[in-house]
């Protein structure tokens, strides 16, 4: 997982029971917030171990997440604006390509940054693009997914 680690560190308000956060470099789950400024996290292996909060650092969200959560890539549209030589490159994936009342079936556009190596902006297709959000890290996707849909994200096997 090259490229996942960063060395910001993550409001602690911005932080929920069940987000992927880097622990040493390798990625573990929020199982309890501690009032101690520990946290406890669940390892890929299902062991508990305890973490400083301060030492714990946010995964950058990549197309690689967007498909551990289950989504998949329905479409990609280049674009190149000859004033100001900008180019980015859109993506939209979907959770599901199938109707299940269970899972929420929402498609999200993605812009990609000039070099398309890191994801930029995350919206709602058909919303405007203005309420698109700037979503950098795994836990920030998260949170917004669960404030839109109402259900967790859970890595698909």
């Amino acid at each position: 997982m090259a490229g996942d680690f960063c060395f910001n560190m993550i409001p602690a308000s911005d932080l929920r029971i069940g987000n992927f956060i880097l622990n040493d470099k390798v990625p573990n789950t929020i199982e309890n917030l501690l009032s101690d400024g520990m946290l406890t996290l669940k390892t890929k292996q299902d062991n508990f171990i305890r973490a400083q909060y301060d030492l714990i650092q946010p995964i950058i969200l990549t197309e690689e997440w967007l498909i551990k959560f289950g989504f998949r890539l329905m479409g990609v549209a280049k674009w190149k604006c000859c004033y100001n030589q900008i180019a980015r490159t859109d993506k939209t994936y979907a959770q599901s390509i199938f109707y299940n009342e269970e899972v929420p079936e929402l498609e999200i556009d993605v812009i990609l940054s000039l070099d398309e190596t890191e994801l930029r902006r995350i919206g709602i297709k058909g919303i405007n693009v203005n309420r698109a959000e700037d979503i950098k890290y795994v836990h920030e996707f998260q949170n917004w997914w669960y404030l839109i849909t109402g259900t967790e994200l859970k890595i698909k096997e």
